[in-house]
């Protein structure tokens, strides 16, 4: 499994606005922890991705630092996202499933 290539192929994805490719990097029962918030299930983490999408025309996503741990499938990345005009500066974890699928995600954002 390569880690790098799984997270930015997420990454890419989002940037794209992509839902048929992050759907498919989903497992079943993910779990997103988004600003104090926990959103469990592969439909409702969808669904919430398309509530950002329709928020925001341009999304951008700028890769400034990453760090992987093969032995348990974690990627961690340090982030810059633009959405429209603003900007955030986010660390993801991302944890994947043995068969390459994001199990969960959990988003630190520096909402300065």
């Amino acid at each position: 499994m390569n880690l790098k290539k799984l997270t930015n192929k997420y990454f890419a994805d989002f940037e794209k606005k992509n839902t048929f490719n992050l759907n498919n990097s989903f497992q079943k029962n993910i779990l997103l922890i988004d600003s104090g918030r926990a959103i469990k299930g592969n439909k409702k983490v969808l669904n919430f991705n398309k509530q950002i999408f329709k928020k925001n025309k341009i999304i951008k996503i700028k890769i400034l630092s990453q760090a992987f741990d093969i032995s348990k499938n974690i990627s961690f990345s340090y982030i810059k996202v633009i959405l429209d005009k603003k900007s955030y500066n986010i660390v993801d974890l991302i944890e994947f499933s043995k068969k390459s699928k994001i199990k969960k995600i959990i988003a630190f954002i520096n909402l300065k």
